[in-house]
């Protein structure tokens, strides 16, 4: 998954320089350039998961 500034000046920044970077150069946060798509199916799924379980997803 790759982060991009919410200010426009960075994109495709990785997971790892996203974390230790903590905000983009411009002062912008880092968000995902995409945010994956849940299913009805698979909320159904995660409901009864403990957190360790959902987080590893």
């Amino acid at each position: 998954m790759f982060y991009k500034s919410t200010r426009g000046k960075d994109t495709h920044v990785s997971f790892v320089d996203a974390v230790l970077q903590g905000l983009g150069s411009d002062g912008g946060l880092l968000i995902p350039e995409q945010v994956p798509k849940i299913t009805p199916q698979e909320w159904e799924e995660w409901r009864s998961l403990s957190y360790r379980p959902l987080a590893c997803r």
